[in-house]
């Protein structure tokens, strides 16, 4: 059996951790905010325990993008200056899913602006 790997669009290897650093901290935002304006306690918890993993995850590729950063610093750099400003939250490719996004910044549960 044969493998059919992982293709990415990201033009160098540090342009992934710093992807990943800046996405992992954009969707432990989200899931934070969506618990807060549920309006259910028990909704609010279990979301703030997603976040909470999500921001483990942050951790997780935020170290080794650190190290990057004083090994790499002008490297490590431009790629975080590229990944911003072209950041996409997962699931664009879902189809709607720029209307949902809309809605959602709308009641404030994830502001693209704002994250920038």
């Amino acid at each position: 059996m044969r493998a059919a790997g992982y293709r990415s669009d990201l033009p160098t290897v540090l342009h992934a951790p710093a992807y990943v650093t800046v996405q992992e901290l954009a969707t432990c935002q989200a899931h934070r905010n969506v618990g807060v304006m549920c309006g259910a306690p028990v909704g609010e918890q279990l979301l703030a325990c997603i976040a909470a993993e999500e921001n483990v995850h942050m951790l997780f590729h935020r170290d080794p993008y650190a190290d990057a950063l004083r090994v790499f610093p002008d490297d490590a750099l431009t790629a975080l200056t590229d990944v911003i400003p072209d950041f996409r939250m997962p699931g664009t490719t879902i189809p709607g899913f720029r209307a949902r996004a809309l809605r959602g910044t709308a009641v404030g549960i994830f502001d693209l602006y704002v994250h920038h």
